[in-house]
């Protein structure tokens, strides 16, 4: 869930840094724990050098883990980064793409922390006097498009149709349940640096370009709100 136009400084914010911030190490040695798990032979130090200059230090990312295994010369050939290397199908940006298949929730490598539901972010952000918008739904439903309707009883306020992660197709379902469900329609990049070597700043609306504007203007024009 994203939040524009919030107020920072709200007691809500920094309630939630401090949850997060509370559980960051354990979850940080429970992703080590299932890495190892798997074969590799990767050091505390390893990680919390790439973590010295984050905001969170040693609190270790999937991304960081993807950026040690894929340095190390003796798994240059290991079959479970293979996919990640230059030419293999998920290498356009690796580090990202790691965490996505090892270290997001479900996956082997995950490690558990608790967020707010999705109900409390949103009063969260409207009490903060800000927009929320439900971020890149196509990366994050993967295939249970479906919950979207669901979703959509909630009181969000618009729906990431642009982004990065999101293909023609994907674009136009959700740009029509935007219309359909009364939602504003937004545009991010979800650009990450090095993380995402293949996304460039601004990139998802470079790509939807006019497009973006003219079919968002049609949505909702169709879904009443103009």
């Amino acid at each position: 869930m994203l939040g524009y136009g919030i107020d920072c400084g709200k007691d809500f914010f920094a309630g939630v840094e401090r949850a997060v911030e509370s559980q960051s190490r354990r979850a940080s040695l429970e992703m080590l724990e299932k890495t190892r798990a798997l074969g590799f032979s990767v050091t505390e130090e390893e990680l919390d050098g790439l973590s010295s200059e984050e905001f969170r230090k040693g609190k270790w990312t999937g991304e960081m883990f993807g950026e040690v295994l894929l340095s190390k010369p003796e798994y240059e050939g290991h079959p479970l980064l293979a996919p990640y290397r230059e030419g293999g199908k998920r290498s356009g940006n690796p580090y990202v793409n790691i965490y996505w298949d090892f270290y997001s929730q479900g996956k082997p490598c995950y490690g558990a922390v608790t967020y707010p539901s999705m109900e409390e972010m949103i009063e969260g952000i409207h009490e903060a006097g800000g927009i929320a918008v439900l971020a890149h739904p196509g990366a994050n439903l993967k295939g249970r498009e479906n919950l979207l309707e669901e979703l959509a009883v909630l009181d969000f306020d618009g729906i990431e149709v642009f982004s990065s992660y999101h293909n023609e197709i994907q674009e136009n379902y959700f740009l029509e349940a935007a219309g359909r469900f009364g939602k504003l329609v937004t545009c991010g990049s979800d650009f990450h640096g090095k993380t995402k070597p293949a996304i460039s700043l601004g990139e998802a609306a470079a790509h939807g370009g006019g497009r973006a504007g003219e079919l968002t203007l049609r949505a909702l024009k169709e879904g009443g709100i103009l």
